[in-house]
């Protein structure tokens, strides 16, 4: 069974975020395939304050800033796709599933999947890196991958990324102008019955629970393209606020 790596836009998690949950208005899941041809997910929110969040789904022998600047690539290129069946799009689909067919399977293997390309400089799986492109008014791919990693402001989205192994996320990390930092915050436990806790450390300042709200809806992202239900609790006082996110199957 492969292993994969979870990359967001801008946390060392394989995890991409930028906006409340609760705010978002668009989802998309999307692929891009990377240089090696392997299939990239990738679940994308974009809150009616126009704040973006990515979630990178990553074979764990690729590197996060690989897969990244291969999106990129991707994106200016205009390759990025969704599979649509039966006429309608179908966001849990891919090639895995279609092909393997068997009891984990979503897609019937009498019911062809259609790729279609996701076109548009203002959809939401190219929006930020097309976004770079009309700032810096080039299409150079290297310069745009540079600027995509360095984005320090609030107003930008966050790469994360999230590790994993046998489709089951292991670590968190935040891609950088410095590569994919560790994010000593976050602690990923894998339960039985494939139920996954993220454990996240709030602390008192406000820019702290900024990022933790965006670290909140990078797993967000991660449990829509994982089919996951997940909840949220809390944990200690004040001082020592963490919290706990649980997800499980859906099914």
């Amino acid at each position: 069974m492969p292993n994969f790596k979870l990359l967001i836009l801008s946390i060392i998690l394989y995890l991409f975020t930028y906006s409340a949950p609760v705010l978002s208005n668009d989802k998309l899941i999307f692929f891009y395939e990377n240089r090696y041809g392997e299939e990239i997910q990738v679940s994308a929110s974009d809150s009616a304050m126009g704040e973006i969040d990515y979630t990178f789904i990553i074979p764990d022998d690729i590197e996060p800033e690989e897969a990244f600047y291969d999106y990129v690539v991707s994106t200016l290129s205009q390759q990025n796709y969704i599979y649509t069946q039966n006429g309608a799009p179908c966001p849990t689909c891919n090639v895995a599933h279609f092909v393997g067919s068997g009891s984990n399977s979503d897609v019937s293997s009498s019911v062809p999947l259609v790729r279609e390309q996701v076109s548009g400089r203002k959809n939401i799986a190219n929006k930020f890196i097309e976004g770079i492109a009309t700032q810096l008014g080039t299409r150079s791919v290297n310069e745009i991958f540079d600027k995509a990693k360095d984005q320090k402001t609030k107003e930008s989205p966050i790469k994360f990324v999230v590790n994993s192994r046998n489709g089951v996320a292991m670590s968190v990390c935040e891609i950088t102008a410095s590569g994919c930092e560790d994010m000593p915050e976050v602690v990923v436990l894998s339960l039985a019955n494939n139920k996954l806790v993220f454990e996240i450390e709030k602390g008192n300042d406000l820019n702290y629970w900024e990022r933790t709200q965006k670290i909140h809806n990078a797993i967000v992202n991660y449990s829509r393209a994982k089919k996951y239900t997940c909840r949220i609790t809390f944990t200690g006082d004040k001082d020592d606020l963490k919290s706990q996110i649980t997800c499980f199957p859906s099914y």
